[in-house]
C-alpha cells in the first residue's frame, strides 16, 4: 500500500497522528523515531508543493483560427500522452485533472504567456471557453481587434503559428519507472493560470515569473524527485540494516541460551 499524504484542509499535528498509527508505515517503518522522520518529511513535500511555482507545457496540438469569425481554437493539453524527453523524464497527463478549475479560475488566453497581450478571459468578459474532455483541455476564444491579435490571426491562418500552451500548477502527482525511463504522472492540477498561443515551444525569456509566481524548470521538477528517490533509498538501506542487525542479536541472544542450557 502506499505511503498516506496530507489531505486537504488537514493539519500537520492531524496528518501526524495518522501517519504515525497508519498499517503500513508501522509494518515498514517500526522505529518510531525513524517513522516519525518519514511523516514529517511527507508533510513538508505536501507543503512545498502547495507553494510550489509555476510549471509551462506547450503542445504541437491542433489549433485554428478564423479571421471571418473572429475565433481560435484548440487543444491546450493532452490526456494519457506520454510528453517528449522534458529533461531526464517524461509526462503524463490524467484526465479529468482540471476538473473544476476551469470554471473557479480567472483564466487568461495569453500570446506567449505575456499578459499584455491579452486574447480573452474566461470568468469577467467570458471571451474565453474551456471544455474538458476524453481528449485533453479545449479551448475556444474570441480575440479581441487590436493590431495584435489580428496580426496573430494572420499568421495562424497562414500556418506560421501551431502550438498551445499552458500555465499551471500541481497538487497531485506520482512517478514510476517504465522501461528505465522514469515518467511523472499529473493527477490533479492545483490552478490553471493561462492558455497561450506560442511562437516557440519553449518557456518565456523575458520573465522569470508567471502570475506573480516563480517558473519552475522541468529540470528542477526531476532534481527534487531524484533527491526524494535518493532519501527514500538511503532510509531503505538503513531500515535494511537495522532489520539485519536485529536479526543477528537475536540469533546471538538464542546462540547464547543454547549455550548456557547444556
Amino acid at each position: 500500500m502506499p505511503m498516506p499524504k496530507p489531505k486537504d484542509g488537514e493539519s500537520k499535528k492531524d496528518f501526524l497522528e495518522r501517519c504515525m498509527s497508519n498499517k503500513t508505515m508501522n509494518e515498514d517503518y517500526p522505529d518510531n523515531k525513524q517513522r516519525y522522520a518519514i511523516c514529517n518529511s511527507l508533510w513538508e513535500d505536501k507543503k512545498s508543493k502547495s507553494n510550489n511555482g509555476v510549471e509551462i507545457r506547450t503542445f504541437n496540438a491542433e489549433i485554428r483560427a478564423d479571421s471571418d469569425n473572429k475565433k481560435i481554437e484548440g487543444i491546450a493539453s493532452v490526456f494519457n500522452v506520454l510528453s517528449d524527453d522534458l529533461g531526464g523524464f517524461r509526462e503524463i497527463i490524467d484526465p479529468n485533472s482540471f476538473g473544476s478549475l476551469i470554471y473557479e479560475n480567472d483564466v487568461r488566453a495569453l500570446i506567449n504567456h505575456d499578459p499584455n497581450l491579452i486574447l480573452g478571459r474566461n470568468q469577467r468578459s467570458k471571451t474565453l471557453r474551456l471544455v474538458e474532455d476524453n481528449q485533453g483541455l479545449k479551448f475556444e476564444v474570441d480575440p479581441p481587434n487590436t493590431s495584435y491579435a489580428n496580426d496573430l490571426l494572420v499568421s495562424m491562418e497562414r500556418g506560421d503559428v501551431d502550438q498551445c500552451s499552458f500555465a499551471f500548477r500541481v497538487s497531485d502527482d506520482s512517478w514510476e519507472t517504465i522501461n528505465g525511463q522514469d515518467v511523472r504522472h499529473i493527477h490533479k492540477f492545483a490552478e490553471l493560470i493561462d492558455v497561450s498561443v506560442v511562437m516557440f515551444p519553449a518557456f518565456p525569456q523575458t520573465s522569470a515569473q508567471v502570475n506573480g509566481k516563480n517558473i519552475i524548470m522541468p529540470e528542477q521538477i526531476y532534481a527534487e524527485y531524484r533527491n526524494r528517490q535518493t532519501q527514500s533509498e538511503e532510509l531503505k538501506k538503513q531500515k535494511d540494516l537495522d532489520l539485519a542487525k536485529s536479526i543477528a542479536e537475536k540469533e546471538f541472544r538464542d546462540r547464547k541460551i543454547n549455550i548456557l542450557s547444556l
